[in-house]
């Protein structure tokens, strides 16, 4: 969510498709390869670990795809700045919109109910854009997040995720409510 607030754009590739990001993919082939097998028996001793791995990837290892040099030899320190606060500035929204606060158990209360949207936006400022007496899309800057359906009469709100988050493509919504979580589930789990 951070990298979304400063404008950074996260590129996807189809699920389940690894070849679309081949040198990704290796990297992390050769970390998993150098670094797990086998793991370290302490976490100091795996972070030595993945030190190691680091300098060697970044400042030994020569890479093909840039020329047999390392990546240590090609960077520079970027001119742009972090922003002030460094987390971020809140988005900017429609002033006939809600714009509400996660909570940091990640759910938001408009003025017609509460509704569970994610631990990943705690403290985030959300929209709510109410387009239809009783429908919202609920953004989150200009990522269409899902739709919020409230039932008339009553102080219940249903909120359906989009398939597929991405700013550029119509969001596609799943309208059916996810299954409940059985008790024995980890998804009940505190952490």
């Amino acid at each position: 969510m951070w990298w979304h607030k400063l404008g950074i754009r996260h590129e996807r590739i189809d699920p389940g498709h690894p070849e679309l990001n081949g040198r990704h993919e290796r990297m992390h082939r050769d970390l998993k390869r150098e670094t797990t097998k086998p793991p370290a028996t302490t976490f100091g001793g795996q972070q030595r670990l993945f030190d190691k791995f680091r300098a060697q990837f970044n400042q030994e290892r020569p890479h093909e795809a840039l020329e047999q040099r390392t990546p240590h030899e090609l960077y520079e320190v970027s001119s742009r700045r972090l922003p002030e606060p460094w987390w971020g500035k809140d988005f900017d929204y429609d002033m006939e919109a809600e714009a509400l606060r996660v909570s940091k158990d990640g759910h938001v209360a408009t003025h017609r109910g509460a509704f569970f949207l994610s631990t990943t936006l705690t403290h985030e400022l959300v929209e709510i854009d109410w387009y239809e007496p009783n429908r919202a899309r609920v953004l989150f800057g200009d990522l269409n997040l899902g739709e919020l359906v409230a039932k008339p009469k009553r102080r219940q709100l249903r909120f359906s995720p989009v398939e597929s988050v991405s700013p550029t493509q119509p969001a596609v919504v799943t309208v059916q409510p996810p299954p409940k979580p059985s008790p024995m589930s980890s998804d009940n789990a505190p952490f």
